[in-house]
């Protein structure tokens, strides 16, 4: 058995069909995954933790703080 975690990014846009104008998406839209071995889920989760921890340790960012990609291209605060 394995694990999948699936996430996207972005908006492919929609036609909208009551008023018949599509809306926009963004310039891009992705979709990326990581399957996992069940065998393996411990060993994958450890790493991930002992990486945000060192992140924590580095740059102060809290270990259960979401992190999103775009913060880091197009800050919206001061968190960083």
């Amino acid at each position: 058995m394995y694990f999948m975690y699936i996430d996207e990014s972005g908006d492919p846009g929609k036609e909208i069909a009551e008023v018949g104008e599509a809306r926009k998406g963004s310039p891009h839209y992705i979709v990326s995954g990581i399957i996992i071995p069940m065998t393996e889920w411990r060993t994958y989760l450890n790493t991930f933790v002992n990486l945000r921890r060192a992140i924590k340790q580095q740059y102060e960012i809290p270990v259960r703080l979401e992190v999103k990609g775009s913060e880091f291209i197009n800050p919206r605060d001061n968190f960083f």
